[in-house]
């Protein structure tokens, strides 16, 4: 007997599954051909990502390059401008102190005009040579054992006679005791001199500015706070920024350069210490600098 013969297939059904295999073939050719553009643009993505992240590297470099010689530049500067103008400033002292000069109306006042600006550059050259070192990361500290009470008695002096000259009242409350840190004297008098003459600047004729010193909790604390416009709320977040100014305007048309409380929060902050404003508009403004003992 002879074996049963499959039954034959069916046209109709062959050719739609012949259709079916050329349709999954296409997509198939189809899906790897994009795969293949797909590898090849993330590729190219890739290397062009590279190139641009090289580009910024170097760019970075350079910028950091030419600005560590504008720092330099800047800071030599600053140095060679100070020696003169101090020796400007100290002349100008001097002519002040002569009777033939100080007897004369005339001559005082231009006495008085070269002091005052020449004490106005020098102090802007020792900003600008401050945030130089800041920027640069070159500002150092030399702590040495100092009486922080003496330090600020000393400061107020030539303060009060700036604040006298708007009849501004400048008072100290001091403890009898000295109060012994761990400090760069030079240092914290510039932030001593920043934070008394930006009170003087901003405050009104026959106010008071008040500066306290005392102890607590292992701190040493120095308060500066004065009674002129106060500070709005908005500019309290940008008041320790290099070059920023706000809404407070000089009573007296002085000169401001922005940079003085940047250099004080950051002299204090390598001090190991903090600084703190408290201020409402039209109410004046406290400034307070908590720095530790000696332990």
């Amino acid at each position: 007997m002879k074996p049963n013969r499959p039954a034959a297939s069916d046209p109709k059904a062959v050719a739609e599954e012949h259709y079916r295999l050329m349709l999954a073939a296409r997509q198939a050719a189809l899906h790897t051909q994009l795969l293949r553009e797909a590898i090849v643009e993330v590729g190219e993505r890739r290397r062009r990502e590279q190139r641009l992240v090289q580009r910024l590297q170097e760019q970075y470099l350079q910028l950091e390059a030419l600005n560590a010689q504008k720092d330099e530049l800047l800071g030599m500067a600053a140095h060679d401008l100070r020696n003169p103008l101090s020796v400007v400033l100290g002349f100008a002292d001097v002519l002040l102190a002569d009777p033939a000069v100080s007897g004369n109306e005339q001559l005082r006042e231009f006495g008085t005009i070269i002091a005052d600006t020449a004490r106005h550059m020098v102090a802007l050259i020792d900003d600008i040579l401050a945030v130089s070192q800041i920027e640069s990361g070159r500002l150092t500290i030399d702590r040495e054992p100092a009486d922080l009470a003496a330090l600020v008695r000393a400061a107020c002096v030539p303060n009060r006679m700036l604040a006298e000259r708007k009849s501004i009242t400048l008072l100290e409350h001091l403890p009898a005791h000295p109060v012994i840190t761990r400090i760069d004297p030079l240092r914290i008098r510039q932030v001593l001199d920043n934070l008394l003459s930006n009170a003087i600047k901003f405050s009104y004729e026959r106010t008071t500015i008040t500066v306290r010193v005392w102890v607590a909790d292992d701190r040493a604390f120095i308060e500066v706070a004065d009674q002129g416009q106060g500070i709005r709320d908005e500019d309290l977040g940008k008041l320790f920024r290099p070059f920023t100014q706000t809404a407070t305007r000089a009573t007296a048309g002085e000169k401001s350069t922005g940079l003085g409380l940047a250099i004080v929060k950051r002299i204090v902050e390598l001090h190991g210490g903090t600084v703190n404003v408290h201020s409402r508009w039209g109410q004046g403004a406290t400034f307070t600098i908590a720095l530790p003992l000696v332990t």
